[in-house]
């Protein structure tokens, strides 16, 4: 059942049916704000990509620096 219940929300992550009401989103940090909007956008996996961006340090051609797991979870909880 629980495999289950992790692949319905997968699903339905994938089809971009999961919106964030924007009485929420104004509420969140800029970091947070920034994830949701690309969320409501262009699905949860393209809001993954971008919560693994550091938000101000880049690379030395100028993208944003990957960031770790536990870097991740810092900015984005």
């Amino acid at each position: 059942m629980k495999q289950y219940k992790y692949k319905l929300i997968n699903s339905i992550m994938e089809e971009k049916k999961i919106h964030i009401p924007e009485s929420i989103v104004k509420n969140m940090d800029d970091n947070n704000k920034k994830a949701a909007e690309i969320m409501n956008k262009e699905g949860m996996e393209e809001a993954v990509k971008f919560m693994f961006q550091h938000p101000t340090e880049k690379t030395s051609d100028g993208k944003p620096r990957e960031m770790t797991y536990a870097e991740m979870r810092y900015y984005y909880g």
